[in-house]
């Protein structure tokens, strides 16, 4: 191996390099870069343990998190459910009232209908009641007026009876005065 040399890092004077320096240096260096690499491993094994962590912390935010998104969704759906249910039974209730409303007006009309349907029944029993009083005053009138007509008729047969009586007499009486007229003469 050439010699080399190396810097005196404090005085800066050349110092020859043997093999046996050579092999302390290499020595020195390689437990230098073994610390190092230790180091670095153990760094390294330190941001492994960090990362884990970190996954875990991000495992758990994210269960945490689905948790809590789960949650909200379940609530979400309770409150959509339970106002579902209050715009039903609101419709039910506006639904129900209309159809007691209806109810209550058919009634109405059915109790005004049945009123209606007395009165006028009750309008044909003084109708009917009515047009037997005035048949049986248009009978009494017409058996009235049949005794009137009987009587009228008894007396204008009495007196044409009469009459034909007085006539008769008188044609007699004429008779006689004729005959008497002409005894006379």
């Amino acid at each position: 191996m050439p010699d080399q040399t190396i810097k005196c890092p404090h005085c800066g004077k050349e110092i020859p390099l043997t093999e046996t320096l050579s092999l302390q240096i290499k020595e020195s260096l390689w437990k230098e870069v073994e610390e190092k690499t230790k180091e670095k491993e153990l760094e390294l094994s330190g941001r492994e343990k960090l990362l884990e962590e970190k996954k875990k912390q991000v495992e758990d935010s994210e269960k945490t998190i689905d948790q809590q998104v789960a949650d909200k969704l379940k609530t979400a759906r309770e409150k959509l459910k339970q106002e579902a249910r209050k715009e039903a039974e609101s419709a039910i209730l506006v639904e129900l009232k209309d159809l007691k409303e209806q109810i209550a007006d058919k009634e109405q009309k059915i109790e005004k209908f049945q009123n209606n349907e007395l009165e006028f029944r009750k309008k044909m029993r003084e109708l009917e009641e009515q047009k037997k009083n005035v048949d049986l005053e248009v009978e009494r009138k017409i058996d009235e007026r049949r005794k009137d007509i009987e009587q009228k008729s008894i007396e204008m047969f009495t007196d044409q009876h009469r009459l034909k009586d007085l006539e008769k007499e008188r044609s007699e009486i004429d008779k006689k005065i004729e005959l008497f007229l002409k005894e006379i003469k």
